[in-house]
């Protein structure tokens, strides 16, 4: 598995997208697109790489963020379900 450079640029790219997306205007809803787009925004594809710790840190925060996101659209457990 390789992780590119570009998967946190496209990650934010859809973030920067999602509020428009939040057509109710849910304000939990933004809250998450915040909390996505903040941890996001925290780390670089070089620290994600070279430090385990903050790899799994960024993606158990990832993780919460997407199961949260899940409860909008009806699943639960999304990550254990892509997995």
């Amino acid at each position: 598995n390789v992780f590119r450079d570009s998967l946190l640029e496209n990650a934010l790219e859809v973030c920067a997208v999602l509020p428009s997306l939040n057509l109710v205007k849910d304000p939990a809803l933004d809250a998450l697109c915040q909390q996505l787009g903040d941890t996001l925004r925290g780390v670089d594809a070089k620290s994600l790489r070279k430090h385990t710790d903050v790899r799994a840190t960024t993606a158990s925060e990832l993780d919460k963020i997407m199961n949260r996101m899940g409860a909008f659209y009806g699943a639960s457990n999304i990550t254990q379900e892509a997995a």
